[in-house]
């Protein structure tokens, strides 16, 4: 489209301005087009426009926005040919309903970028397939996620898109980390810490910041957990990351409880659970009240401790995400030996145990298992 403005996705984050600038821009450009003869090449400018604009709502954290700008594009160009910004249309609209935790309706706008992708040789599929590969690691169906991670990497090659190739790295370390391989998912991450160097891309560091203290704390190391947590963080305020701001907040106050540090644990927790509330993530969102059981068992407060991880609980059952589902069953079992209530402690545990051994998460398994054996 001639005269297009566009945001660097490189810099997005590290200059609010830049996102105001961009919002006027689109703004005036849709009141040029809307006065225009509607025209079928009309409409798809116009279409690209909202698009551009859902774009710039969504980096700025404003979902509710991004989620109206992209449908009404959709509906602009609903009925008309197969125009190629269709490809990407869906596909964002599938990366927003996957934040969001609607798996089905994500997947099914995914496979409709597909669609239409390989009408286009194949334009943006390396995206699209990474997308449903999210959305199936997420329903802890990890051959399935692992499957579409492997289509999109040769794809992704080819178009020589560094930032995705970075993130399918850090897709597959994933995997390994769920796995109990954490010294693979290790090496992952930094396969993807290097090809984010080689391009000068800041922005996305946060995300394998973030995992990877992910990966220590599955492994209880909670000193290098920590370690790149507030390392995310730090990114994160930098390069005005807010979603990863969130995530680095949240994790590192689930360290916090663990450390029994709760006064630290519920400020980076209540801080977190502003973004994310603010975002609608219902996956993270359930996540923070698992961590608020954490913080409250600490405290001994059984009643808060209880409620908070029944929310967690039905939230996680809700949304079909049976690894984080386990790890509050876990947890939750803790408060109740805590408590000397070793009946609902057992119990819970073996929910535990049994959502670990479907997931094949060996060192989940294996702690789990001693636990139990403890309680005889």
């Amino acid at each position: 489209m001639s005269g297009r403005k566009s945001v660097n996705m490189k810099s997005r984050g590290q200059d609010l301005k830049l996102y105001e600038e961009a919002v006027a821009y689109y703004h005036s450009e849709y009141e040029r087009l809307h006065k225009l003869k509607p025209t079928k090449d009309v409409k798809a400018q116009i279409a690209e426009v909202l698009m551009n604009l859902g774009d710039t709502e969504y980096g700025l954290g404003e979902w509710d926005k991004a989620l109206s700008f992209y449908y009404q594009a959709i509906e602009l160009i609903l009925y008309m040919r197969p125009f190629k910004v269709k490809i990407d249309l869906y596909r964002k609209l599938g990366r927003l309903n996957e934040d969001r935790s609607n798996w089905d309706k994500a997947l099914d706008l995914y496979h409709k970028s597909a669609k239409i992708s390989k009408k286009f040789n194949n334009e943006h599929l390396e995206k699209v397939y990474r997308g449903i590969g999210r959305v199936y690691w997420r329903k802890g169906n990890l051959k399935k996620a692992a499957e579409y991670f492997n289509k999109s990497l040769p794809l992704a090659r080819k178009s020589k898109d560094v930032t995705l190739l970075s993130n399918l790295y850090v897709d597959l370390g994933n995997i390994y980390s769920e796995t109990g391989n954490p010294g693979r998912a290790i090496l992952q991450y930094n396969k993807g810490l290097k090809t984010l160097d080689k391009a000068g891309n800041v922005f996305d560091k946060s995300r394998i910041y973030n995992n990877m203290g992910d990966s220590y704390l599955k492994q209880l190391d909670l000193k290098n957990a920590i370690k790149y947590f507030e390392m995310c963080i730090k990114n994160s305020e930098k390069t005005n990351n807010l979603r990863m701001l969130g995530y680095g907040l949240l994790n590192a106050g689930e360290v916090y409880a663990r450390s029994n540090k709760n006064d630290m644990a519920l400020k980076y927790s209540d801080r977190a659970m502003k973004i994310f509330n603010k975002l609608n993530e219902k996956y993270v969102i359930s996540m923070g009240y698992m961590i608020y059981g954490m913080i409250y068992r600490n405290k001994r407060n059984w009643k808060k401790s209880t409620e908070n991880f029944m929310i967690s609980i039905a939230m996680l059952k809700d949304l079909n995400i049976p690894y984080y589902l386990a790890k509050t069953y876990f947890e939750f079992g803790i408060m109740y030996r805590d408590k000397s209530d070793l009946e609902n402690a057992k119990k819970h545990f073996k929910e535990a145990l049994k959502i670990f051994k479907d997931f094949g998460a060996k060192k989940d398994i294996k702690l789990t298992s001693d636990v139990l054996k403890s309680l005889k």
